[in-house]
């Protein structure tokens, strides 16, 4: 699986809303995807690309999660089809494309899902 990482400051998804993200394409099996990773300021906030979302997108379907505070969604945006959206913490993302194998992007969400709570769990400060 081929990926690219880039940083966007600003127009991500073409929303001046969202705040900056890292960028990733994908390319599985020759799906290409993409995935839009937001770190917020304050944890807990990461849930906010769920209320942009629903400025934006209709019936946006929530996946039920094992783990407390993390979020995971599905729902479609115009010109991009199909999106998956996930939260823990202060982390969030979006996950784009993949239209012939939607499974990818529901595999992919909870792969990042786990390394993002092992990664915060582990996060000991002093």
């Amino acid at each position: 699986s081929e990926k690219s990482i880039t940083y966007l400051t600003g127009g991500v998804l073409g929303s001046g809303e969202l705040p900056p993200a890292f960028t990733a394409d994908y390319d599985i099996g020759g799906e290409k995807g993409k995935v839009f990773l937001f770190v917020f300021e304050k944890e807990g906030d990461g849930k906010r690309v769920f209320d942009w979302y629903a400025l934006k997108g209709p019936k946006l379907k929530i996946m039920k999660m094992e783990k407390k505070l993390a979020f995971r969604g599905e729902g479609e945006l115009p010109y991009r089809g199909r999106v998956v959206l996930f939260s823990y913490g202060k982390t969030a993302g979006i996950i784009t494309g993949f239209a012939g194998s939607p499974g990818i992007a529901d595999d992919l969400s909870g792969k990042l899902l786990e390394k993002i709570m092992t990664y915060s769990c582990e996060d000991v400060s002093g």
